[in-house]
C-alpha cells in the first residue's frame, strides 16, 4: 500500500514504519560512502516526513518540510545511469499546495516542474488544476489542450482528462 494512501485511510503509524525504514536505509548507504544514493533516500524521507506532517494538521511544517525537499532535490545532480526522479519533489509540493487551498503558489510549483521536465503529465495536470483554482481560465485552458493533445491516442479516461475535458467543453 502506497503512503498516500497509507494517509488518506488514517494510517499515519504504518507511514511512520516506512520513514523509520527509510532513515535505517539512508544510514546504511552513508555507511557504505554511497552518498549520492544515500541522498536520494535523504530527499524521500523530508518528503515522507511533510505528508506525515500533513495527515497530522501541521500544515506549516508540512509546508516548510516539502520545501525543504524540493530545493535538497534542486541542488542534487541527476546520477548519469539514472531516467530522473519519478515523482518530483516540487511537483509534490505543488500537490500539497493544492490540498492546503493555496492554488496560486501550486501552480508555480507545476510550472517550475514543466521547466525542467516538459510535457510530464502530472505537472501538466497539476498547472491546469491549479490555474483553474486560481481563476486563471485561460492558462488553465492552455495546460488542459496540451495535456489532451499529448493523450490524444491513450487508452482509458483518467481523472485528469475527465477534468480537462470538462473546462475545455465549457467554451
Amino acid at each position: 500500500m502506497g503512503l498516500r494512501v497509507k494517509l488518506a485511510a488514517g494510517d499515519v503509524e504504518s507511514a511512520r514504519k516506512d520513514l523509520h525504514r527509510l532513515t535505517e536505509i539512508e544510514k546504511n548507504l552513508a555507511q557504505e560512502n554511497s552518498k549520492y544514493w544515500a541522498d536520494q533516500i535523504d530527499i524521500q524521507i523530508e518528503i515522507v516526513s511533510a505528508w506525515i506532517s500533513l495527515a497530522e494538521g501541521k500544515q506549516e511544517q508540512t509546508l516548510q518540510e516539502m520545501r525543504s525537499a524540493a530545493h535538497h532535490e534542486d541542488r542534487t545532480d541527476k546520477h548519469n545511469v539514472t531516467p530522473g526522479v519519478i515523482l518530483p519533489a516540487r511537483e509534490l509540493l505543488g500537490e500539497m499546495l493544492l490540498e492546503t487551498k493555496q492554488p496560486a503558489p501550486a501552480l508555480i510549483e507545476f510550472e517550475s516542474v514543466l521547466r525542467t521536465a516538459p510535457n510530464r503529465f502530472n505537472a501538466l495536470a497539476g498547472a491546469g488544476r491549479a490555474a483553474k483554482l486560481s481563476g486563471d481560465n485561460e492558462k488553465a485552458k492552455k495546460y488542459y489542450a496540451k495535456l489532451l493533445d499529448m493523450c490524444a491516442a491513450a487508452d482509458g479516461d483518467r481523472p485528469e482528462l475527465q477534468d480537462a475535458k470538462s473546462l475545455l467543453a465549457r467554451d
